[in-house]
């Protein structure tokens, strides 16, 4: 997950310029790493984050290529609260990877 909002991160930074959002440092410490419902909570809360601030952003895009990206970047996002909403899907996803 990381690594793709990086991309996302990174694709709306450019479309942006310099109307994007600076960037942020999350205060990660009151996520129990060891407990997988709460980094799934956590990764859904950032899921929906991202969601509805790419949708936010799209009015600023003038740029039509840049707007067609940014509607697969949003649902990429909207599939990934799905994944990040469910953690039964998550381990079925793990037992069907391993």
């Amino acid at each position: 997950m990381r690594d793709h909002e990086v991309v996302h991160r990174d694709c709306f930074s450019a479309a942006l310029g310099t109307a994007r959002i600076r960037d942020l440092t999350p205060d990660f410490s009151s996520i129990n790493f060891a407990n997988r419902i709460s980094v799934l909570r956590t990764a859904k809360t950032f899921e929906d984050l991202g969601v509805s601030a790419d949708n936010s952003a799209a009015k600023h895009l003038a740029n039509a290529a840049y707007l067609g990206v940014a509607g697969k970047i949003v649902s990429v996002e909207a599939q990934a609260v799905l994944t990040a909403a469910d953690p039964f899907i998550v381990e079925a996803i793990a037992v069907i990877n391993a």
